[in-house]
């Protein structure tokens, strides 16, 4: 299994978003047609609020993401040159843990 793979993986068997943040440190997601559930809260001790944007923007911006790796890999089929190794390098750097 790809990195990729595992990240989709995580990505189905989470909350689907959107999420929203509470001033609180909460981070809420859907639950039924009309409800909400808690589904992070960042500590007290060491709340911050870019913590609780980034995990609250987790639910949508990931799975943006993937679609762009998976087009990104499609691409690469076509690609030619200078632009097919430096995505050929960012793919491999990406499957290793080693992007930044």
């Amino acid at each position: 299994m790809t990195r990729l793979d595992e990240i989709k993986k995580r990505i189905e068997a989470s909350t689907p978003g959107p999420w929203r943040k509470e001033g609180n440190g909460a981070v809420w997601g859907p639950c039924g047609d009309t409800g909400s559930m808690r589904v992070a809260m960042v500590g007290y001790a060491s709340f911050d609020e870019s913590n609780t944007n980034f995990i609250a923007h987790s639910s949508t911006d990931l799975p943006a993401l993937v679609e762009v790796v998976d087009a990104a890999r499609d691409c690469l089929e076509s690609a030619d040159g200078d632009g097919r190794h430096r995505l050929e390098k960012a793919l491999a750097e990406f499957e290793k843990g080693e992007a930044k």
